[in-house]
């Protein structure tokens, strides 16, 4: 006996202009005796014709030249819009290392410490402009630099003395291009911390 199922499989074959695995005269007869299978035939055929009406449903045969002829322009102006950044980033940071080496040579007859730390910012900016993806664990270096010298800034402004401003201004600037550089190079890092799996 043949079931309802195997009977609309091969209804839905006929309309799509395929061969069923079963008998026509066999899908005719038991069509003719079924009501339910009348009613998914007369709804398969106005499906098929709705969606004949809605136009050709075939995709055009040179699909994918298509789509890429639709996002490469798009793909081309992010492209270079990223890299131009990446550059001018790239830049700052070595000017940035730049002035961190001149402060250092200036500094180094009378406080070797910091001017050694000059050096090795310096280096790591040079670094993370030559390799990106190393510049979290820069950024976590010279921003904890950078809290440690408000602290500091704080307690001189407390008793008196004198707030090194330009150093400040200096390590916040280059926690700044930092920033700037890792959200031009891999996108806001905010989305991929805040990503909820699918």
């Amino acid at each position: 006996m043949v079931d309802h199922g195997d009977i609309q499989a091969a209804l839905s074959a006929r309309i799509d202009g395929e061969d069923s695995h079963l008998d026509d005269d066999i899908v005719d007869a038991h069509l003719a005796e079924c009501s339910e299978c009348q009613k998914f035939w007369e709804q398969s055929l106005r499906m098929s014709r709705s969606l004949n009406v809605a136009g050709d449903m075939t995709p055009p045969e040179d699909l994918t030249e298509l789509i890429y002829a639709g996002v490469e322009p798009e793909f081309q102006r992010v492209s270079a819009r990223r890299v131009f950044l990446l550059s001018m980033c790239r830049v700052v940071l070595v000017l940035l290392a730049v002035i961190y080496l001149v402060w250092a040579g200036r500094i180094l007859g009378t406080d070797l410490e910091s001017a050694s730390v000059r050096v090795g910012i310096a280096a790591s900016l040079l670094f993370v402009s030559w390799k990106p993806s190393q510049i979290p664990g820069v950024l976590l270096i010279i921003g904890a630099m950078f809290g440690f010298s408000i602290g500091f800034a704080v307690l001189e402004a407390i008793t008196g003395g004198q707030a090194p401003w330009a150093q400040l201004l200096t390590l916040l600037f280059t926690c700044g291009v930092l920033v700037a550089m890792w959200v031009v190079d891999y996108g806001n890092p905010l989305k991929v911390l805040n990503a909820k799996p699918v």
